[in-house]
């Protein structure tokens, strides 16, 4: 069982808070809310500027080589493995932390005041996590798409959590798959007799069980923001157009600055523009000497737990 990802921490005990058709949000409203609450996911649309997306994309087809106008350079890099750790993996997962454009992201306004709403808290840590670049499949290149929890529910039924993406460019294919239903199952205390089969150590159940539901194929446009409860069964389709499908991965939890480890390893990531420790990622290092050092500002810096809030 991870005990962290991207940077945060998958065991502590948090709750989500509770609104009345009253309260005054800083960005969403009740609506959005009570589907958040009911569903598990959430889609608002636009919350970063297409340009910032655009940008970032342009940095990522440098990072890995390859023309947007030149299919062939599209597969250039092998898919990373446990013995060639290269910048890019089968499912699309971009070995890139802390590009400026990434970190500008990270600091939008708008992304944190959601996350405001969603936790009841202004003292937020944002994740460390990658950028995904899905080709679309070929003869030679094939994604089948995987389904997946990033949390043990036999071990941590209680656990909330809550995990993002943001779409760089407008794509309906290749993108997030969830398991609405199952969510629901499993939120309301209906999938107890199943759960002993969540373990991590019987990953093999897993698809037994995702064969009973419809999965849902979430599209999204450039700047939109996909949330989903981290009991949520979720993970990436297979690319089945004609484009590549980009998005970057970022979501915010409330800060634990008295997790001493933790903390460190968020700082040495972001001083070694690598991915976090003991989180589970390849953190395959040669961001840092294709681009310069990121600069944040200092509300990015208490995002990052440099600084804290108070």
């Amino acid at each position: 069982m991870k005990t962290y990802n991207a940077g945060t921490s998958y065991t502590a005990k948090r709750t989500y808070p509770k609104y009345d058709k009253d309260h005054k949000f800083s960005y969403i409203n009740h609506d959005l809310w009570k589907f958040w609450c009911d569903n598990g996911y959430l889609k608002i649309e636009n919350v970063i500027p297409k340009d910032k997306c655009s940008k970032l994309m342009d940095q990522i087809w440098k990072y890995i080589d390859g023309d947007p106008n030149s299919p062939t350079t599209w597969y250039n890099i092998p898919a990373s493995n446990e013995k060639n750790i290269t910048k890019k993996s089968i499912a699309g997962m971009v070995e890139l932390y802390h590009h400026q454009y990434m970190w500008d992201i990270r600091e939008s306004e708008k992304l944190y005041n959601i996350f405001c709403d969603l936790w009841g808290k202004e003292e937020l840590w944002v994740t460390i996590d990658r950028v995904n670049a899905n080709m679309p499949n070929t003869n030679e290149w094939e994604f089948d798409g995987f389904l997946h929890w990033d949390v043990d529910l036999s071990k941590n039924q209680n656990v909330r959590n809550i995990q993002g993406v943001v779409s760089l460019n407008d794509s309906n294919s290749g993108g997030l798959q969830l398991i609405p239903e199952l969510f629901k199952e499993i939120k309301d205390n209906r999938f107890d007799s199943e759960i002993s089969q969540l373990s991590f150590d019987n990953r093999h159940h897993f698809s037994n069980i995702f064969e009973n539901y419809d999965v849902l194929n979430v599209e999204a446009n450039a700047g939109d923001l996909i949330l989903w409860d981290s009991r949520m069964v979720h993970g990436t389709s297979p690319n089945k157009g004609k484009i590549p499908r980009f998005a970057q991965y970022v979501s915010m939890i409330p800060e634990e600055y008295d997790n001493q480890e933790l903390l460190q390893i968020r700082i040495n990531s972001f001083k070694n523009r690598s991915g976090p420790e003991k989180c589970g990622m390849p953190g395959n290092t040669d961001e840092k000497y294709m681009f310069e050092p990121p600069i944040l500002s200092m509300h990015g810096e208490k995002l990052l737990g440099k600084i804290p809030w108070k």
